[in-house]
């Protein structure tokens, strides 16, 4: 699979630094959770922020927009697999479609589509447990109490 080049990198590809100084500003994308919040998460939810904060600024973010765009809004796993690498599975699921990630945060690639399907009854019970949502602009949100 090719990655995703935007116009901004072929631009910044074309001419250089120089490019990149007529680049429109993009504004900054709200944080999953807030500073206040961040801190008094748990060591596995705020796994979970880092994870969901990894794909939102992946180019698989804007794939799963768009299908959200089109299928409405899909259901989403994040499950977080036992060792040391810290890799969480996401899972995004809608009736007629699935696609499951890997995110690994200290990886040279931390976001990385590992499958995908067709029917959302083909995935394991423990990939169903639906604990985080998509937003407007189609972000994955882990389902984290705010206080």
């Amino acid at each position: 699979m090719t990655p995703l080049v935007t116009e901004s990198a072929r631009r910044r590809k074309r001419f250089g630094a120089l490019g990149a100084l007529f680049e429109p500003k993009q504004p900054e994308p709200e944080p999953v959770v807030s500073e206040p919040v961040l801190r008094r998460l748990n060591p596995e939810e705020q796994t979970l922020v880092e994870a969901a904060e990894l794909f939102n600024e992946s180019p698989y973010s804007r794939t799963i927009a768009g299908i959200a765009k089109s299928l409405g809004e899909g259901r989403i796993s994040m499950l977080p697999l036992s060792g040391t690498s810290a890799e969480i599975v996401l899972t995004i699921a809608w009736d007629i479609s699935w696609y499951q990630y890997r995110i690994i945060p200290d990886s040279s690639q931390p976001v990385r589509l590992a499958e995908r399907g067709y029917e959302a009854n083909e995935l394991p019970d423990r990939f169903k447990a639906w604990n985080a949502s998509l937003d407007r602009q189609g972000r994955v949100m882990p389902d984290i109490p705010r206080f």
